[in-house]
Protein backbone atom coordinates (compact mmCIF):
# COMPACT_ATOMS: atom_id res chain seq x y z
CA UNK A 1 0.00 0.00 0.00
CA UNK A 2 0.77 3.90 0.29
CA UNK A 3 3.14 4.77 2.89
CA UNK A 4 2.34 8.27 4.96
CA UNK A 5 4.86 11.32 5.00
CA UNK A 6 4.36 13.97 7.69
CA UNK A 7 6.17 17.30 8.62
CA UNK A 8 9.05 15.41 6.48
CA UNK A 9 9.28 12.02 8.61
CA UNK A 10 8.36 8.94 7.62
CA UNK A 11 5.52 7.11 9.09
CA UNK A 12 6.56 3.15 10.12
CA UNK A 13 4.62 1.71 6.87
CA UNK A 14 1.46 2.81 8.24
CA UNK A 15 -1.47 3.11 5.13
CA UNK A 16 -3.03 6.60 4.57
CA UNK A 17 -6.04 5.88 5.04
CA UNK A 18 -5.54 5.27 8.80
CA UNK A 19 -2.08 7.79 9.89
CA UNK A 20 -2.46 10.55 7.04
CA UNK A 21 -4.04 14.21 8.02
CA UNK A 22 -3.95 15.70 5.00
CA UNK A 23 -3.59 19.02 5.95
CA UNK A 24 -0.17 18.34 6.96
CA UNK A 25 0.92 15.09 5.08
CA UNK A 26 1.55 13.61 1.85
CA UNK A 27 0.41 10.16 0.91
CA UNK A 28 2.97 8.42 -1.69
CA UNK A 29 3.45 4.93 -3.22
CA UNK A 30 6.69 4.57 -1.04
CA UNK A 31 9.39 5.86 0.31
CA UNK A 32 12.26 7.07 -1.73
CA UNK A 33 15.56 5.74 -1.82
CA UNK A 34 18.94 6.09 -3.32
CA UNK A 35 22.43 7.48 -3.45
CA UNK A 36 24.75 9.05 -5.02
CA UNK A 37 28.66 9.00 -5.12
CA UNK A 38 30.23 11.59 -6.19
CA UNK A 39 34.45 11.07 -7.51
CA UNK A 40 37.27 13.58 -7.97
CA UNK A 41 35.74 16.34 -9.96
CA UNK A 42 36.28 19.98 -10.31
CA UNK A 43 32.88 21.37 -8.96
CA UNK A 44 29.93 18.36 -8.67
CA UNK A 45 26.50 19.97 -7.78
CA UNK A 46 24.06 17.99 -6.05
CA UNK A 47 20.24 18.09 -7.07
CA UNK A 48 17.51 17.19 -3.77
CA UNK A 49 15.15 14.59 -5.37
CA UNK A 50 11.30 14.91 -5.14
CA UNK A 51 10.03 13.99 -1.27
CA UNK A 52 13.96 14.06 0.21
CA UNK A 53 13.56 16.12 3.30
CA UNK A 54 16.71 14.15 5.06
CA UNK A 55 19.96 13.39 3.71
CA UNK A 56 22.61 11.62 5.15
CA UNK A 57 26.60 12.71 3.81
CA UNK A 58 29.79 10.98 3.84
CA UNK A 59 33.07 12.76 3.31
CA UNK A 60 36.67 11.67 2.80
CA UNK A 61 39.53 13.82 1.83
CA UNK A 62 42.25 12.88 -0.27
CA UNK A 63 45.36 10.93 0.89
CA UNK A 64 48.88 12.17 0.95
CA UNK A 65 51.73 11.70 -2.21
CA UNK A 66 54.28 9.31 -0.62
CA UNK A 67 57.91 11.07 -0.67
CA UNK A 68 60.09 10.06 -3.01
CA UNK A 69 63.62 8.44 -2.20
CA UNK A 70 67.50 9.81 -1.97
CA UNK A 71 69.57 8.91 -4.52
CA UNK A 72 73.37 7.41 -3.83
CA UNK A 73 76.85 8.08 -5.57
CA UNK A 74 79.72 6.64 -4.10
CA UNK A 75 83.33 6.38 -5.52
CA UNK A 76 86.73 4.24 -4.01
CA UNK A 77 84.48 1.12 -4.16
CA UNK A 78 82.77 2.16 -0.45
CA UNK A 79 79.05 1.60 -0.18
CA UNK A 80 76.83 4.67 0.31
CA UNK A 81 72.63 4.18 0.99
CA UNK A 82 70.19 6.47 0.86
CA UNK A 83 66.81 7.83 2.58
CA UNK A 84 63.85 6.33 1.59
CA UNK A 85 60.82 8.23 1.72
CA UNK A 86 58.13 8.72 3.94
CA UNK A 87 54.46 7.19 3.63
CA UNK A 88 51.50 9.82 3.05
CA UNK A 89 48.73 10.48 5.09
CA UNK A 90 45.38 8.98 4.56
CA UNK A 91 42.88 11.74 4.45
CA UNK A 92 39.99 12.63 7.02
CA UNK A 93 36.49 11.36 7.29
CA UNK A 94 33.32 13.23 8.29
CA UNK A 95 29.33 11.90 8.68
CA UNK A 96 26.53 13.98 8.99
CA UNK A 97 22.89 13.74 8.67
CA UNK A 98 21.22 17.20 7.36
CA UNK A 99 17.52 18.61 6.38
CA UNK A 100 17.26 19.43 3.28
CA UNK A 101 14.38 20.66 0.63
CA UNK A 102 13.48 19.35 -2.46
CA UNK A 103 15.34 20.99 -5.85
CA UNK A 104 17.33 22.47 -3.12
CA UNK A 105 21.22 22.24 -4.76
CA UNK A 106 24.36 21.70 -2.91
CA UNK A 107 28.17 22.37 -4.03
CA UNK A 108 29.79 19.03 -4.10
CA UNK A 109 33.97 18.87 -4.26
CA UNK A 110 35.94 15.95 -4.45
CA UNK A 111 39.96 16.36 -3.35
CA UNK A 112 42.68 15.21 -5.42
CA UNK A 113 45.32 12.21 -4.23
CA UNK A 114 48.40 14.06 -3.71
CA UNK A 115 51.30 13.69 -6.12
CA UNK A 116 53.88 11.47 -5.13
CA UNK A 117 57.51 12.95 -4.25
CA UNK A 118 60.44 13.30 -7.28
CA UNK A 119 63.35 10.51 -6.90
CA UNK A 120 66.73 12.09 -6.12
CA UNK A 121 69.22 12.05 -8.99
CA UNK A 122 73.07 11.36 -8.50
CA UNK A 123 74.31 13.83 -11.01
CA UNK A 124 71.61 16.40 -10.05
CA UNK A 125 69.62 17.16 -6.73
CA UNK A 126 70.36 13.93 -4.77
CA UNK A 127 67.32 13.96 -2.30
CA UNK A 128 63.75 13.03 -2.78
CA UNK A 129 61.34 16.10 -3.08
CA UNK A 130 58.12 16.05 -0.59
CA UNK A 131 54.75 14.11 -1.84
CA UNK A 132 52.07 16.86 -2.10
CA UNK A 133 49.00 17.25 0.30
CA UNK A 134 45.97 15.56 -0.68
CA UNK A 135 43.20 17.91 -1.74
CA UNK A 136 40.25 18.70 0.33
CA UNK A 137 36.30 17.44 0.24
CA UNK A 138 33.70 19.62 1.06
CA UNK A 139 29.78 19.07 0.57
CA UNK A 140 28.27 22.78 0.96
CA UNK A 141 29.93 24.23 3.91
CA UNK A 142 31.44 20.93 5.34
CA UNK A 143 34.86 20.02 4.92
CA UNK A 144 37.62 17.22 5.13
CA UNK A 145 40.90 17.81 5.08
CA UNK A 146 43.06 15.85 3.08
CA UNK A 147 46.20 13.93 3.94
CA UNK A 148 50.04 15.45 3.98
CA UNK A 149 52.44 14.33 2.33
CA UNK A 150 55.30 12.52 3.25
CA UNK A 151 58.55 13.61 3.35
CA UNK A 152 61.27 12.80 0.68
CA UNK A 153 64.15 11.06 1.99
CA UNK A 154 67.95 12.39 2.16
CA UNK A 155 70.49 11.02 -1.06
CA UNK A 156 73.96 10.47 -0.26
CA UNK A 157 77.07 11.58 -2.00
CA UNK A 158 80.54 10.33 -2.87
CA UNK A 159 82.65 10.30 -0.15
CA UNK A 160 82.39 8.47 2.98
CA UNK A 161 82.64 4.82 3.38
CA UNK A 162 79.09 3.41 4.07
CA UNK A 163 77.49 6.60 4.46
CA UNK A 164 73.68 6.37 5.30
CA UNK A 165 71.00 8.88 4.76
CA UNK A 166 68.05 9.42 6.95
CA UNK A 167 64.60 8.62 5.41
CA UNK A 168 61.20 10.71 5.29
CA UNK A 169 58.70 11.73 7.67
CA UNK A 170 55.38 10.34 7.02
CA UNK A 171 52.65 12.76 6.70
CA UNK A 172 49.74 13.38 9.22
CA UNK A 173 46.09 12.38 8.14
CA UNK A 174 43.32 10.15 9.60
CA UNK A 175 45.95 7.54 9.46
CA UNK A 176 49.36 8.89 9.93
CA UNK A 177 52.40 7.62 6.86
CA UNK A 178 54.80 5.08 8.44
CA UNK A 179 58.33 7.05 8.19
CA UNK A 180 60.70 6.25 5.72
CA UNK A 181 64.23 4.37 6.59
CA UNK A 182 67.39 5.51 7.11
CA UNK A 183 69.88 4.56 5.17
CA UNK A 184 71.01 0.95 5.36
CA UNK A 185 74.92 0.69 4.89
CA UNK A 186 76.50 0.56 7.63
CA UNK A 187 79.70 -1.45 6.33
CA UNK A 188 81.69 -1.98 3.43
CA UNK A 189 81.88 -4.90 1.80
CA UNK A 190 81.27 -7.35 -1.30
CA UNK A 191 77.98 -8.51 -0.46
CA UNK A 192 74.51 -6.64 -1.67
CA UNK A 193 73.60 -4.20 0.22
CA UNK A 194 69.33 -3.94 0.25
CA UNK A 195 67.42 -0.65 -0.30
CA UNK A 196 65.67 1.06 3.02
CA UNK A 197 62.27 0.79 2.79
CA UNK A 198 59.63 3.49 2.09
CA UNK A 199 57.42 4.21 4.69
CA UNK A 200 53.71 2.74 4.06
CA UNK A 201 51.38 5.24 3.37
CA UNK A 202 48.47 5.84 6.36
CA UNK A 203 45.55 3.44 5.43
CA UNK A 204 41.75 4.55 5.90
CA UNK A 205 38.91 4.51 2.97
CA UNK A 206 41.22 7.38 1.40
CA UNK A 207 45.09 5.78 1.40
CA UNK A 208 47.69 8.31 1.73
CA UNK A 209 50.09 6.86 -1.05
CA UNK A 210 53.35 5.14 0.08
CA UNK A 211 57.32 6.32 0.24
CA UNK A 212 59.49 5.02 -2.14
CA UNK A 213 62.36 2.25 -1.20
CA UNK A 214 66.07 3.76 -0.97
CA UNK A 215 68.59 3.10 -3.13
CA UNK A 216 72.46 1.57 -2.36
CA UNK A 217 75.76 2.22 -4.83
CA UNK A 218 78.63 0.41 -4.80
CA UNK A 219 81.42 2.77 -6.67
CA UNK A 220 78.59 4.33 -9.30
CA UNK A 221 75.53 6.67 -8.78
CA UNK A 222 72.11 5.23 -9.04
CA UNK A 223 69.11 7.16 -8.63
CA UNK A 224 66.17 6.54 -6.77
CA UNK A 225 62.75 6.47 -7.01
CA UNK A 226 58.91 8.45 -7.02
CA UNK A 227 56.61 8.07 -4.50
CA UNK A 228 53.07 6.78 -5.12
CA UNK A 229 50.38 8.87 -5.23
CA UNK A 230 47.45 9.45 -2.39
CA UNK A 231 44.16 8.31 -3.35
CA UNK A 232 41.36 10.54 -4.25
CA UNK A 233 38.89 11.37 -1.90
CA UNK A 234 34.98 10.58 -1.92
CA UNK A 235 31.74 12.17 -1.13
CA UNK A 236 28.59 9.95 -0.73
CA UNK A 237 25.09 11.15 -0.61
CA UNK A 238 22.27 8.83 0.61
CA UNK A 239 18.56 8.91 1.56
CA UNK A 240 15.99 6.60 2.78
CA UNK A 241 16.67 2.69 2.16
CA UNK A 242 19.84 4.12 0.30
CA UNK A 243 21.85 4.19 3.06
Amino acid sequence: GQTCRTMGKWGMGLSCSTSCDFDTSECLDSEPSDNRTFEYSDRPVFIVPEHVYEIQVEIWGAGGGGGGSGSADSNNNSYDCSGAGGGGGSGYYRIQNLSVTPGATSSVIVGQGGLGGGRGEYNGSIDGTDGTDGGDSSFDNISVSGGKGGKGGKGSRSGEPGRQAQGGAGGDGHKKGEDGETGGCNFSGESEVPGSQGGKGGESNMNGGNGADGVYSHGNGINAYEGEGGQDGKVIVCWGNGC
